[in-house]
């Protein structure tokens, strides 16, 4: 029976059901369902129902009263079904025995619970995937779904499915990048703030391209420079000298030079600045300099490395200091005279004899302990 443009909605449950009974259904309605377009803001049309026998109630829900009439529905075993999936919970069926019609009925809701638990479970299945664990490629399997429930399936396929294009493309050209390969470039199907994401990162590694390239070209005319500034003639009378220059940078804080004496003889250089790459290489550049202005005052060894020692500390930052071996040459006697700050052991090999080190005679230079160095000679 159809009660309907009531004002009462306890008048309208009257009407449905005493057109029930005139229609076929005398006395008590067993395994009758009642469906309200509106929801009931009192129990009393319910109860109305359940007295007549009603075993199932559709409605909407939305009254701040909803609660009385679940609390009634629970009393009597009526099944309130559809509430419940309204509310979110997925967990009631319908469970009351039926027949016919509503037998279908039954049968239809408990489906559709059914396709919206399994919905649920893949959805969120996939939303803890790909959003909290960061799992990516995640598809959603909902078997025996047709209509809007696999469009809606499929919707978050593709979000899921476009969401790992999106993140490993961007992953895989961050990651090039952070390795020094800014040739990558990100191409995405993508709109709004990740498409904008997408250009901002092709334009970071353009940015980074471009410095790069800049970068080596300074660095190439940098160790131009420093090879421009080892000694051009390294032929003397009676001396052969052969050297090699490989820094692991592209500049580097050792340097090496050759000086001729004006009495014959000729002084070695070899020098080792603290650091690595572009400040140890300018460092270098300064002893260089400093050398070749301590060797116009003295030619002595030790008095080479106490005035480089006595300008170095001033002119360079505090923790900038050298390790260096000066060798004064005679040609003539062949005798080495030599001072070593700090520096590595030197190894004289003469032509008979054992092998004679020439080990460090005092500190590096630039460290303002004042100990001093001594010359040492050795027969060639």
């Amino acid at each position: 029976g159809i009660g309907a443009g009531q004002m009462s909605r306890p008048m309208s449950a009257k009407i449905a059901i005493e057109l029930a009974r005139n229609n076929g259904h005398a006395g008590k309605l067993p395994g009758a369902a009642a469906g309200s377009d509106a929801f009931f803001p009192f129990p009393d049309a319910p109860e109305l129902l359940i007295t007549a026998g009603i075993t199932a109630i559709i409605h909407p829900g939305g009254s701040k009263k909803d609660q009385d009439t679940i609390d009634l529905c629970n009393r009597h075993n009526i099944a309130l079904v559809t509430k419940a999936v309204a509310n979110g919970d997925l967990s009631q069926k319908i469970t009351v025995d039926a027949r016919g019609e509503i037998l279908e009925l039954k049968s239809t809701v408990n489906e559709m619970v059914d396709q919206l638990n399994s919905f649920a479970a893949e959805v969120t299945r996939v939303a803890k995937d790909v959003g909290t664990e960061g799992k990516l490629g995640g598809q959603a399997e909902v078997r025996g779904v047709s209509g809007t429930w696999k469009d809606l399936t499929d919707n978050v396929n593709f979000m899921a499915s476009n969401l790992t294009t999106q993140v490993r493309g961007i992953a895989k050209v961050v990651t090039a990048v952070a390795n020094g390969d800014l040739r990558q470039k990100l191409v995405l199907e993508a709109k709004g703030e990740v498409a904008a994401l997408a250009d901002t990162i092709n334009q970071m590694s353009r940015t980074l391209a471009r410095n790069e390239e800049e970068r080596k070209r300074q660095m190439a005319k940098a160790t131009q420079i420093q090879e421009h500034l080892h000694p051009k003639n390294l032929s003397m009378p009676g001396l052969k000298v052969a050297t090699a220059f490989h820094p692991a940078d592209e500049v580097a804080g050792d340097f090496f030079d050759i000086i001729p004496l004006a009495d014959g003889k000729c002084l070695f250089c070899l020098a080792d600045v603290s650091g690595h790459g572009v400040s140890a290489a300018l460092n270098a550049v300064m002893l260089k300099v400093l050398l070749a202005t301590a060797v116009e005052r003295s030619s002595s060894p030790a008095n080479v490395l106490r005035s480089i020692d006595a300008t170095l500390f001033d002119v360079t930052l505090p923790e900038m200091f050298a390790t260096m071996i000066v060798l004064r040459v005679c040609l003539q006697s062949s005798v080495i005279e030599y001072a070593s700050a700090g520096h590595e052991s030197g190894w004289l090999v003469p032509p008979d004899g054992e092998l004679q080190e020439l080990c460090s005679t005092g500190p590096p230079v630039g460290t303002e302990l004042e100990l001093g160095w001594d010359t040492r000679a050795l027969k060639a």
